[in-house]
């Protein structure tokens, strides 16, 4: 969680929305740009729910039926594990990473979640259908903290010292 709250200050979010049960998940997804793998989780896993209830709703166990069950549950697994992929590469984009680190969110995601919130990456602003378009260097467009730090325009504090944009 820790992590993750460095995570969403980087991406200049509150970090207060990981503590609200459904809408912290989807807060989660919406940091990379990608608020529709929330839905489509939810989706697969009810619609996945329901036809294994109406499989298991029978009350006779032959062997097709439980062949069936088996099969559901090893097709809801690809779609959302095809999910999960799709968001970590995403994030990964979200913060300047290429492949191979989405492969490591990929395998050892708890790792490499505190490596994105402890570590220097920066969060990159998805604008005009690609990450990096809001990239905040001394030659976009932004503010100077009275620390020196350079910060993005949308960003109301300064992401060193905290101090607010309209101090001077």
């Amino acid at each position: 969680f820790i992590a993750w709250c460095k995570m969403f200050r980087k991406a200049d979010r509150p970090w207060e929305r990981l503590f609200v049960p459904i809408y912290g998940q989807y807060s989660m997804y919406s940091i990379a740009e990608c608020g529709w793998i929330f839905y489509a989780t939810i989706g697969v896993t009810v619609l996945f729910t329901l036809l294994q209830g109406g499989v298991a709703g029978q009350g006779r166990y032959t062997h097709q039926s439980v062949q069936t069950l088996q099969m559901l549950g090893i097709v809801q697994g690809i779609i959302l594990l095809v999910l999960q992929i799709v968001y970590c590469v995403k994030l990964a984009k979200a913060f300047g990473k290429g492949g191979g680190f989405a492969v490591g969110l990929v395998l050892l995601y708890p790792i490499f979640i505190m490596i994105l919130g402890y570590g220097d990456a920066e969060y990159e602003l998805y604008v005009g259908g690609s990450y990096g378009g809001g990239k905040v260097g001394l030659d976009m467009p932004g503010w100077t903290c009275t620390c020196g730090t350079h910060n993005p325009a949308s960003r109301g504090r300064c992401e060193n010292c905290g101090r607010d944009k309209n101090y001077r």
